[in-house]
This record gives structure tokens, C-alpha cells and sequence, in this order.
């Protein structure tokens, strides 16, 4: 997933902050039951699976507007 949402973060020429979070705990206390998952602005918008570039791509793009 991490390198997914580094190239479609790339692609679409977006300054953003990533953080892999490795630590069970955390995970829990984000709300994330099933790894892996993307939270973007504290929100669990993925999760028990690995998008695609273009899935992201097209999620990342419903955000800008």
C-alpha cells in the first residue's frame, strides 16, 4: 500500500505527509481493525487490502476538489 500512495501521490503532483505505522496499538487506537489501511486527514478511507495506483489516484482526486 505504502509505495501504491507514494506513486499516485507522485502522478498527481500532491505535497503530502505520509506515516507507516507499524506499532498494534496505534493501529487500534486509529480504528483500524484490518491491516493494510490509508487514513487520510485521520480518516480511514482503506483498509484490509492493498488499492491500486489508480484506485488511489481516483480517491486522492475526489479529496482535491
Amino acid at each position: 500500500m505504502y509505495e501504491n500512495i507514494e506513486k499516485a501521490i507522485e502522478e498527481l503532483c500532491i505535497e503530502a505527509e505520509l506515516v507507516k505505522v507499524f506499532d498494534a496499538i496505534e493501529i487500534a487506537k486509529r480504528g483500524v481493525l484490518k491491516t493494510p489501511a490509508l487514513a487520510i486527514n485521520g480518516e480511514i478511507k482503506i483498509a484490509g487490502r492493498v488499492a491500486s495506483v489508480d484506485e488511489l489516484n481516483k480517491l486522492l482526486k475526489t479529496l482535491q476538489n
